[in-house]
């Protein structure tokens, strides 16, 4: 109570007891009521209502402050604008839809009696009041409000006000666009009763919104005005746009006008309305709209919307359902993208909209309901499991206990193992905020017994009765009920406990409602008659079927005289509420429940009686794996396109007839894939083509049959499934320049679900016949070879395809566009756009040598795995490099194409080369011979990057990439040494949803997979290794495959000696995480080596195993015997053995393992050894040591100073060594060490580091110089780009020198390898002006972004910064501009940092999304070094936290990561910099 000084709160807001009362909600709660009273003290005390009339202006404003006081204090830790909108905003809106519903300011005249008055202290006044305010301050900006609220308190201090002072205020400071009659919108929200919805329509176009509005009331026959209008805030963002944060009007809708109307220039995917709903309206969107929203908020796009925004769309579409206005099914269906949230503040919504419709699902329907439920938390609770974490979040906690008490009551079998588990090996208590629910779950399962235990040990009265109410979560009801309830429960509990047995156990009503009527005189005796009532008012609510209702009318009817006098209106009041309940169920939810009992997308019955046909969506769905009693082994696929080619179609229409084969009789269900697509008819034939109908389950023996269903679908703008592509024609003398479409596919993983309904998973592998229908004006491709067009009329073509070999449904591909071939489309060849077909002459001839030495190299070729047809596609803008679909591989187009002196240079084509070879490896690992499962990954996407650099450096050894193999190698080797390392082999069952298959498309498939590969062919040599390989692809050709398949092909031909348990050795490597380091130490004589082994970690407290070992390939050399060329293994370091240890009968100088890197494993030598080897290194020739090992010392020796095992100054002291170097890879190595040092040094350090580095780098540069000769090798290119890079960036004098030289005598463009590298350090010096110009002259869009790039090195940062990157329309280049500045120029990062800070609001604004602000000052603290940069940082998060809002905990985590470096390079450094300066 907010007596003015003496302000009286209840003993638990203030008393936090450690342990009990202490949690994060009790803290909240605390907090937010302590801040409630104390804004009274401005609203309520210093200006008061002048009558109880207008109570809201003082609870109204209280609760707002209340809410918006505690994010600002705590800095957003509660997040409680996110949770007002959940627990304040949303429950407001449904009490008021409801007749009962009450305005904010009511006449004076009608608020008189006590009871008018109490009347007002009420929902509204708190929630509508602080609802409608804040609507107010979002529409007229912080500072505007700011303004009007503190005049308003000045005026009025001392004295009492109405609404209409109020408004004058905020009349005064309201901005005079757009405009909007104030007096009315104040008295719309404020005088009349209820909301708006608006109603949301898109025309066909796609160009144009259509807004209506209605009042939005649950029934329309309540007796409540339904005519009532109110002038509303329109605030929007679309695809176009993405601006989820702007709150500012874009126009109001007069409650006097009929519709609003929104036109766009271009047409629009997408719109959301009613910004993170921040007004007070729902919105109510029409189901083309809804399905886009679906889709943006099912990808990693949805990071950026506001967690209230999906709130408000889930919350708006239960009430539009409750209301009768739109379908359940539809409401459960756009549910599905729960799958990929995370956030607490839409799952509140989601399961607060679940808890009206689940109290209507009958026990018997009840089970498919939690299967839903597992479907959609599967990926929340993989992230959150029932164990708390010290890491945990407020959000994270409350998410928690939301999802164990939803998922363990409704008998969710994960969230019960894990909480058995966890109570069972852990005695500790839960904290305060989970103990209820976590003890709750306990008593389901067979742990009940021991919270008793934890009642009678506890002392604390509130805790004790805590556990009795948990307690009586019990599933046991009947062992509870008799001897625990009546005999152990105090007796006023015993009503309570009862209830709560049922409501968390719905699914046992049934047996309880028995219990309770067979011994109904028990229960009178126990609870008492009025009890016993209040327990049967309240059980009647949650029957749900007729049975129910008539055994509680016989119930009654025998009963009745137990319960006096009013037991006849009592029995009909009761029954009353389980008819309305039965009506309402059986009105509202029979397509939901029809959903929910198919757990799918859609249920859907074949015209046969008895088989069912399940169609799920997206394989987020765990459980959905396919059974395996049913396989496709043909589809007839036909697929037709219908708009013109000047109207390109944005929808299809879609047949496949599936050939189905079983192995089991009396088959009752056909479950297949689909996702987003309309299922028009859908037919079952059996083996002699007749249509079944009517056949009884024991008559069917279904061995082939066919399945046939008609589809609609919709293109896709994303990468997904059948999209378009806009492909920009520039046009030529006889054709303006002018938009072309193509039509093309991407399935891989799971998505030709979205093109026609399949078994979509890899191990369902069929052939494949299709059909394709287009308008004229295009031509199609597809996987196999055209055998004819037929012309259908009205310029539309179908055209026909051979029939597939067997494969899996990833696979199946087409193009349709108007692309111009280069060579022969029944045989090889690439396509592209007729523009480009002059540029795609390497790629093709690249393609013929690359298919030839595939041919040669496997047993099988490529026409013999069965498809006479190879086709290369280039795709514009496509964010895939490459995909291996069989007979058609998609590639993007710079990969393809090559424009001459702009993508012709080496390193484009050396990119080209090892694409075609990637995706050709693919033709075999893959397409003929497949993975069973995703869990295995690296089978089709390690051998493919393997057979990707042999081939190429086969046929191109130029680029030298058996050597720069160990760069790829090296760089997996630092995410395998963190926590966040994965084994190459998971569990089938660990690899189900969508995010688990993402990570497998991560370095560890790719690279790892590579390089075990690798590893395994050089220690059993290649003969064999190849011999292997032949014969795996010969007995797996067009089948499905897992690791130990390879295996056994593997130790076929594997060497007998050394001796290995082959088993193990291939095990470590591929089901246990990361990888070994070998420590090698020589004795005092030179006479042995001994090895010890430790797995590598950079932290070894980060919580990985680092127990874990692994058999290790010894190879080696001395400098007594130079065997670097022989990599078969001398011995293997078992796992199980301590050491290795050899012996030479002459003393050694220096030994190296592992030869020319190809095992995976790191080493570390001790320093005697070290020494040697930077001798040898040093000697001309390098002392043979191989080009391989130098990179790989180099790069170990960086990394055990990074994970603290050397210092940083024993590795700067080896690198002298580099005065002699002059071979790419081990520069490569050394710079890719010396950068992320290099980031760690101030400003003031970075001038020693650059003179050091002129020190090392002087031979090399000398022999390259900057300017490009015409000797030069390819390494030697590379190389150049390496040096000058990193010399200009650091001022080396000759570097720049040269640089501004040659930029000034020579006009033309360097080659395209080192335009970049030449141009940026150009900029540095006096090439900014003749750069510039390049850049405003250049029309080719990928140059122009270079020339950008190179721009921002310049060292002018704020002539640039001002003239440049504030003028530029492009947002990326203004986050690249100011990115390229201070890494380009790392010793200026201060001043930009200041500059930065001066006005971040102005610089937001012109970026127009302050979260890529955010994106770039987070990425920009990665470089921060010095105390006075963190000072600068946290002075500028704290002067702009309101400003940023919830996200400025990621600048927070940004700070805090900027200090642990900090402290980390005074750690770690303070020695480097003392020899840094000395040199």
């Amino acid at each position: 109570m907010e007596n003015w000084g003496l302000i009286i709160f209840s003993e638990e807001m203030l008393i936090h007891r450690p342990g009990y009362t202490d949690g994060l909600k009790n803290k909240e709660c605390t907090i937010r009521m302590i801040a409630h009273e104390i804004a009274h003290m401005w609203f309520g005390n210093s200006v008061t209502l002048s009558w109880w009339s207008h109570f809201w202006l003082n609870e109204g404003f209280a609760r707002f402050y209340e809410i918006f006081t505690t994010d600002q204090i705590y800095h957003y830790k509660y997040h409680m604008e996110e949770q007002f909108v959940v627990d304040y905003l949303q429950r407001i809106l449904e009490k008021d839809a409801v007749a009962a519903s009450l305005p904010l300011t009511s006449p004076e005249i009608t608020i008189q009696s006590f009871d008018e008055i109490d009347t007002q202290a009420n929902f509204f006044a708190y929630e509508k009041g602080a609802s409608i305010i804040r609507m107010w301050r979002n529409l007229m900006g912080s500072d505007n409000f700011n303004k009007s609220i503190n005049s308003y308190l000045k005026q009025y201090h001392l004295k009492n006000t109405n609404p209409r002072d109020l408004f004058a205020h905020l009349k005064q400071n309201w901005p005079s666009q757009p405009e909007v009659d104030l007096d009315t919108f104040f008295s719309d929200f404020t005088e009349q009763v209820g909301y708006p919805m608006v109603i949301v329509n898109i025309t066909q176009d796609n160009q144009k919104i259509i807004l209506h509005q209605k009042r939005f009331l649950y029934d329309y026959e309540d007796g409540s005005d339904a005519t009532l209008r109110y002038t509303i805030p329109i605030t929007f963002t679309t695809n176009l746009d993405q601006s989820y944060y702007n709150l500012t009007p874009y126009t109001y809708f007069n409650k006097n006008d009929t519709t609003v109307e929104i036109s766009f220039e271009n047409p629009i995917e997408w719109i959301i309305i009613n910004q993170k709903q921040s007004n007070y309206y729902r919105v109510f969107y029409d189901q083309p709209i809804l399905t886009q929203i679906k889709q943006l908020f099912s990808t990693s796009r949805s990071r950026r919307i506001p967690a209230t925004t999906k709130a408000q769309i889930i919350d708006d579409l239960f009430n539009f359902a409750y209301a009768g206005m739109i379908d359940y099914a539809d409401v459960f269906e756009y549910l599905e993208y729960l799958r990929y949230e995370f956030n607490y503040v839409p799952w509140n919504a989601a399961y607060h909209g679940m808890e009206r419709v689940v109290q209507r699902l009958t026990p018997q329907q009840l089970p498919y309901f939690e299967k839903y439920l597992s479907n959609i938390t599967t990926g929340i609770f993989n992230e959150l499991s029932a164990k708390s974490s010290s890491s945990d979040s407020v959000m994270d906690v409350y998410n928690r206990v939301l999802h164990v008490s939803w998922l363990c009551k409704y008998q969710n079998t994960n969230c019960n193992k894990q909480v058995e588990l966890l109570f069972l090996g852990n005695l500790e208590k839960p904290s305060p905020d989970y103990r209820k629910t976590f003890y709750c779950a306990v008593s389901r399962t067979d742990a009940h017994a021991r919270l008793w235990e934890l009642y009678n040990n506890e002392i604390d009265s509130d805790d004790k009765n805590l556990i009795l109410r948990s307690i009586s979560c019990s599933r046991d009801y009947r062992t509870y009920i008799k001897l625990e309830l009546f005999h152990l429960i105090p007796y006023s509990k015993q009503p309570k406990y009862l209830k709560e047995v049922y409501q968390q156990n719905p699914d046992l009503i049934d047996p309880i409602f028995s219990m309770i009527s067979e011994n109904i005189d028990v229960f009178v005796a126990r609870l008492g008659k009025y009890e016993m009532i209040e327990v049967l008012s309240d059980m009647v609510d949650y029957f749900t079927t007729r049975e129910q209702e008539e055994q509680f009318t016989n119930f009654m009817d025998r009963n009745i005289y137990r319960f006096g006098e009013s037991a006849q209106t009592l029995k009909e009041t009761f029954l009353t509420t389980i008819r309305k309940n039965l009506e309402w169920t059986e009105q509202r939810l029979g397509n939901e429940l029809a959903f929910i009992m198919k757990g799918s997308i859609v249920g859907l019955w074949l015209l046969t009686a008895v088989i069912t046909l399940n169609l799920i969506a997206n394989s987020e769905i765990v459980g959905y794996r396919l059974s395996s009693y049913i396989r496709p082994s043909f589809y007839n696929l036909s697929i037709n396109i219908q708009d013109d080619a000047s109207n390109p179609g944005t929808t299809f229409n879609g047949e496949v007839a599936i050939t189905l084969q079983s192995n089991q009789s009396n088959l009752l269900e056909i479950t297949l894939h689909k996702e987003l697509l309309n299922i028009t008819r859908c037919l079952l034939y059996n083996k002699d083509g007749r249509l079944q109908q009517d056949i009884a389950a024991g008559q069917l023996r279904m061995q082939t049959t066919r399945c046939t269903l008609s589809t609609q679908g919709k293109v896709q703008s994303d990468t997904l499934g059948l999209f378009s592509k806009e492909n920009w024609n520039a046009g030529n003398s006889s054709t303006r320049a002018h938009k072309e479409f193509l039509f093309l596919t991407q399935f891989e993983l799971n998505d030709a679900r979205f093109v026609f309904p399949c078994f979509d998973e890899p191990a369902f592998k069929a052939s494949f016949s299709f059909t394709l229908g287009r308008p004229s004006g295009y031509n199609a491709v597809s996987n196999t070879r055209l055998m004819e067009t037929t012309n259908e009329g009205k310029n539309y073509f179908v055209d026909h395809f051979e029939v597939t070999p067997i494969m899996s449904t990833y696979l199946v591909a087409f193009l349709i566009s108007n692309y111009q071939a280069r060579g022969n489309i029944s045989d090889f060849a690439v396509l592209s756009s007729p523009e480009h077909y002059n540029k795609t002459e390497f790629s093709y001839n690249v393609g013929k040598r690359v298919v030839a030495a595939f041919n040669e190299l496997f047993p099988i070729s490529y026409k013999q795995l069965g498809n006479d047809v190879l086709l290369f596609a280039s795709v514009p803008s496509f964010d895939i490099v490459g995909m291996e679909n069989w007979g058609l591989i998609f590639y993007s187009e710079e990969l393809l194409v090559q424009k001459p002196g702009y993508t012709d240079g080496f390193v484009h084509k050396e990119f080209t080369c090892r694409m075609i070879a990637h995706e050709m490896a693919h033709m075999w690992f893959g397409n003929s011979v497949t993975l069973s499962w995703w869990s295995h990954f690296w089978l089709n996407a390690g051998f493919a990057r393997l057979y990707e650099i042999l081939v190429t450096h086969q046929l191109y050894p130029e680029y030298h990439l058996d050597q720069q193999f160990v760069i790829h190698l090296q760089t997996i080797f630092d995410e395998d040494a963190m926590n966040s390392s994965q084994p190459l082999s998971s569990s089938e069952s660990s690899i189900q949803t969508e995010s688990e298959f993402e990570e497998l498309f991560g370095s560890f498939s790719y690279e790892k997979g590579a390089s075990i590969i690798r590893m395994w062919r050089s220690a059993m040599g290649a003969v064999n290794f190849d011999n292997s390989i032949n014969s795996y692809l010969k007995q797996y050709h067009l089948k499905n495959t897992n690791p130990s398949d390879l295996f056994a092909h593997l130790k076929l031909n594997w060497p007998a000696q050394p001796e290995v348990v082959l088993d193990t050795f291939f095990s470590d490597f591929t089901e246990q995480v990361g990888y070994p380091m070998v420590i090698v130490n020589i004795t005092q004589d030179n006479q042995k080596i001994i090895l010890r082994q430790k797995r590598f970690l950079y932290n070894y407290d980060d919580g990985s195993d680092a127990t874990l070992r692994y058999t290790i390939p010894i190879t080696f050399a001395t400098n007594v015997k130079n065997t670097f060329d022989n990599l078969t293994p001398y011995t293997y370091f078992d796992k199980n053995n301590t050491t290795v240890e050899i012996f030479f009968k002459e003393p050694i100088e220096w030994i190296i393992l592992n030869l020319k890197q190809t095992s995976y494993y790191r080493v570390l030598y001790d320093k005697p050894i070290l020494a040697q080897l930077k001798l040898a290194l040093s000697k001309n020739g390098h002392s043979s040591i191989p080009v391989e090992n130098r990179a790989q010392i180099i790069d170990d020796l960086f990394s055990f100073a990074l994970a603290g095992m050397i210092d940083y100054v024993d590795v700067f002291k080896f690198l002298e060594y580099l005065k002699n170097e002059f071979d790419y890879v081990p520069w490569y190595a050394a710079y890719r060490g010396l950068l992320g040092v290099s980031q760690r040094l101030t400003p003031h350090q970075l001038p020693y580091f650059a003179k050091y580095l002129n020190n090392i780098t002087s031979a090399v540069f000398a022999k390259l110089t900057v300017k490009s000769n015409s000797d030069d090798t390819v390494m030697d290119v590379y190389n150049r780009q390496l040096q000058v890079s990193l010399l200009c960036k650091y001022q080396n004098t000759e570097c720049n020198n040269q640089v501004k030289l040659n930029f000034e005598a020579d006009l033309e463009k360097p080659s395209p390898d080192y335009r970049e590298t030449f141009y940026c350090a150009a900029a540095r010096t006096t090439g900014y002006a003749r750069i510039l110009d390049l850049y405003s002259n250049e029309s080719d869009l990928e140059e122009k972004h270079m020339l950008w790039r190179a721009l921002s090195c310049t060292r002018d940062y704020r002539a640039h910064y001002n003239n440049m990157v504030f003028n530029s329309k492009i947002v990326e280049n203004k986050t690249v501009g100011v990115t390229q500045m201070y890494e380009e120029n790392p010793d200026l990062i201060t001043p930009i940092l200041s500059m930065l800070a001066e006005n971040i609001t102005k610089w937001s604004n012109f970026l127009g999304d302050s979260w890529e602000t955010l994106v770039m000052l987070n990425k920009m603290s990665e470089s921060f070094t010095t105390v006075e940069q963190a000072n600068l940082f946290a002075e500028l998060i704290d002067k702009n936290s309101e400003f940023f809002g919830t996200d400025v905990e990621v600048l927070e985590s940004a700070l805090e990561r900027v200090k642990k470096n900090l402290e980390w390079a005074k750690q770690r450094l303070s020695n480097l910099n003392n020899y840094l300066r000395r040199k």
